[in-house]
């Protein structure tokens, strides 16, 4: 009741309220609002010239919504740093003005908001969009310096690697000189084939000087056997001895017949020249008509002829002594550096070895070098914007219908308020003693 009595206080009052609001709202200067979303992805863009399992998409780019990876992009966006590079990009407005009049948050997506509020549109929408180019900047500008240190340091492990691999390859040819090699897999068959051919030359050698042996022995004994001189000629002639025992026969008979006539036949004159005449007759009987009158010996031919196969014999043995006391000392040379080979394969597969790991440590490392050339040449996307800041085509404040709505609500309140204490007022009044 008391509200419907003072009715038209409440009607004047929402009525003053709304045209008050009205007034000033269209008094105001309009105030312009720019969004931009964006949000850190959880998967990095990646290329690699070395995997392809790198370069293939493997995951959907959903938002980081790690608390404290929010919160901390949030400070960065918040820094004077990051403020200064957006007033110096805009230069209309000043840091302490964007402080002022521009919001970072993050929502409930996970997507961190730059809110900007400006009277010019368009700068709202520059300064909203310039915060998000600046963080990208600032990704892009921490990354290209970690990229660079990293990249000096490969350039160095590249310089090295080519260093140590011309060390290791002069040190390699150095060693190769000091041994006169040039091939080591065909010096090394070369020298096992010459080795296996002076142990066959020796061997065939042994085998001939064992036969000449075997037959200088057999032409020695076949040679002994052989008279040195054998008869060319022979004369016989009459015995002289035997005219001489029948000359002596005769004497010795006269003599034993003169002493017969002067002594008995017992006398040992007689008996004694008995005693010769017999010994000179057993003597004649003994003795030959004719004897040799001369004989011719000559040096026997087989003989001669075996002489001059051992001869031969001998001299081939000595020039296949000599040849083979050649074989010899070749083959003591050749087994001599047989010997090193085996310290000179392993120095030279040791070198082969590093300078092969080397080789592999310097492509590996060129290959990740020109990976960070493809990254310098490649813009990353640190931040994946969803939405882009566009300018209002109207302005977020004064919000006219908001604030005519809070102005009657609050007239409203106050005529209410108003009609009571004028009935309060007025029912004091008429009940005053005066």
């Amino acid at each position: 009741m008391l509200v419907y009595e003072r009715l038209y206080v409440v009607i004047l009052i929402v009525a003053a309220s709304v045209a008050s609001a009205w007034l000033i709202s269209e008094s105001m200067t309009p105030v312009y609002r720019a969004q931009a979303r964006f949000f850190l992805p959880t998967v990095n863009e990646s290329f690699s010239l070395t995997r392809e399992q790198s370069n293939l998409p493997n995951n959907i780019k959903f938002p980081n919504n790690n608390p404290l990876v929010q919160d901390s992009m949030v400070g960065i966006l918040k820094t004077s740093e990051i403020r200064a590079r957006v007033s110096a990009n805009v230069p209309e407005r000043d840091s302490a003005y964007l402080e002022k009049n521009t919001d970072i948050d993050t929502d409930k997506f996970g997507f961190t908001v730059v809110t900007t509020w400006d009277q010019d549109p368009r700068l709202a929408e520059l300064v909203a969009n310039e915060y998000v180019v600046q963080l990208q900047r600032h990704f892009e500008q921490s990354s290209r310096a970690s990229e660079a240190k990293m990249r000096a340091v490969l350039q160095r492990a590249v310089d090295t690697a080519k260093e140590e691999i011309t060390q290791l390859t002069t040190e390699r040819l150095g060693l190769m000189s000091a041994n006169d090699s040039v091939d080591f897999g065909s010096e090394f068959s070369a020298l096992s084939s010459q080795i296996q051919g002076l142990r066959n030359k020796i061997a065939e050698l042994d085998v001939s000087l064992s036969t000449i042996t075997d037959r200088r022995s057999t032409i020695v004994l076949l040679r002994d056997a052989r008279p040195e001189f054998v008869e060319s000629s022979h004369s016989e002639v009459a015995n002289p001895r035997l005219s001489q025992l029948k000359g002596d026969i005769g004497t010795i008979e006269s003599e034993l017949k003169t002493l017969a006539l002067r002594f008995k036949p017992s006398h040992p004159a007689i008996l004694e020249k008995e005693a010769l005449l017999a010994a000179k007759a057993s003597q004649l009987s003994l003795e030959a008509e004719r004897v040799e009158g001369s004989r011719n010996y000559t040096p026997d031919a087989m003989r001669l002829d075996f002489d001059k196969q051992l001869a031969g014999l001998d001299i081939q043995q000595a020039a296949l002594g000599k040849e083979r006391g050649v074989r010899i000392a070749l083959l003591d040379e050749a087994l001599a550096e047989w010997r090193t080979m085996p310290a000179f394969k392993a120095r030279l597969d040791e070198l082969a070895q590093k300078i092969s790991k080397k080789m592999g440590y310097l492509a590996n490392t060129r290959s990740r070098e020109m990976e960070f050339e493809l990254y310098e040449t490649v813009n990353p996307n640190f931040v994946e914007v969803t939405e882009s800041a566009v300018a209002g085509a109207t302005p977020h404040l004064p919000n006219i219908p908001v604030n005519l709505a809070v102005a009657a609500f609050f007239g409203l309140v106050l005529g209410i308020g108003m009609a009571v204490l004028l009935t309060r007022m007025r029912n004091y009044w008429e009940e005053a003693p005066w």
